[in-house]
């Protein structure tokens, strides 16, 4: 895989998934789950899922956006959808009650990543991200360390309530190396005033 190509998510997956790559949440049913309960608890009116991908999370929201650098992924949402990056997400601030990403910032040039934060927190009073932290194995700058999320949210005035998970999977021909994956579930929100 060309690793210049992987910073390029709208040309990456253009065409759907390439080979050997899976989306966490449709894989994992029991992470899948619990992102979703995190959903519910949460219950926005207004929500935004950043990079539905094929595992969109807010089909139940009845206020649910979709922002994608990916056209193809759009077209499978019901709802309003809009064609965009997250670093420089095209809202007003505070526009929704809960900001969802899932598995999106393993496309995220590092250095880029606490901007992109930033952009999440911007735009949403709360903040949901689901990080399988390896990222895409053998692509140089993929894996995105929790910690660096859970601090890149904190750093900018929220507490984070975090839950990890570990998945073990199996060694397929044309898939992911076997082996013990971690990810993270992480909830951001601005402390409310006494």
């Amino acid at each position: 895989m060309d690793p210049t190509r992987w910073f390029r998510p709208d040309r990456l997956f253009e065409g759907g998934y390439p080979a050997g790559i899976s989306s966490a949440l449709r894989s994992l049913a029991a992470v899948r789950a619990a992102v979703l309960d995190e959903v519910a608890r949460a219950a926005p009116r207004r929500a935004l899922e950043v990079g539905p991908g094929d595992a969109p999370l807010l089909a139940d929201v009845a206020g649910a956006v979709y922002l994608d650098v990916v056209a193809r992924f759009l077209a499978a949402v019901r709802g309003p959808r809009v064609l965009g990056d997250v670093r420089r997400a095209p809202f007003r601030d505070a526009t929704f009650d809960l900001v969802v990403a899932s598995d999106v910032f393993t496309h995220i040039p590092p250095d880029e990543r606490a901007g992109a934060v930033g952009e999440l927190v911007r735009v949403a009073r709360r903040v949901l991200i689901f990080n399988p932290e390896p990222g895409t194995l053998g692509v140089p700058g993929s894996p995105v360390p929790s910690d660096d999320l859970e601090a890149a949210l904190g750093a900018l005035g929220l507490a984070v309530r975090r839950r990890d998970f570990a998945a073990r999977v199996e060694e397929r021909e044309g898939g992911p190396p076997g082996g013990r994956y971690t990810m993270s579930i992480l909830v951001a929100e601005r402390p409310t005033s006494a």
